[in-house]
């Protein structure tokens, strides 16, 4: 009797663990959130919000394995291209290396009424909004 109440309870146990698993979580990165190509799509600074011309765009791909790259127009006008390493720090926080030797920096992501949105901050008051394409 007593080995058949273990047994349920075990069972019991391991079901509800294995069931209240994060399918999305996977080697630490929330794959729904952040995976894919990130483009901005305005910028903040003291005086409001302001929306990119062309050349002043930037973006971002993000890898399941870690890795990505982050696409800008450099300053003779070519589109240009640059390595990073990437990882979920939590709180809805990434943590960005650029293989140039870029400062390392932080990017939050979240969501608001227009869908998923990846903010890189310069400061409080300035910053930019990536939304995913």
């Amino acid at each position: 009797m007593k080995k058949g109440l273990l047994f349920g309870t075990l069972l019991a146990v391991i079901t509800l663990a294995l069931s209240s698993c994060d399918s999305d979580y996977w080697y630490g990165y929330h794959n729904h959130e952040v995976l894919g190509y990130w483009e901005a799509d305005y910028a903040v600074d003291g005086g409001g919000s302001y929306t990119l011309y062309d050349n002043e765009r930037d973006a971002y791909r993000f890898y399941s394995d870690g890795t990505g790259e982050y696409y800008y127009y450099d300053r003779y006008g070519y589109w240009t291209r640059v390595s990073l390493r990437w990882e979920d720090r939590g709180g809805r926080r990434l943590w960005v290396r650029y293989s140039d030797g870029a400062p390392s920096e932080y990017l939050d992501y979240d969501f608001d009424r227009y869908g998923y949105l990846l903010i890189s901050r310069d400061n409080f008051f300035t910053y930019r909004g990536y939304r995913y394409r």
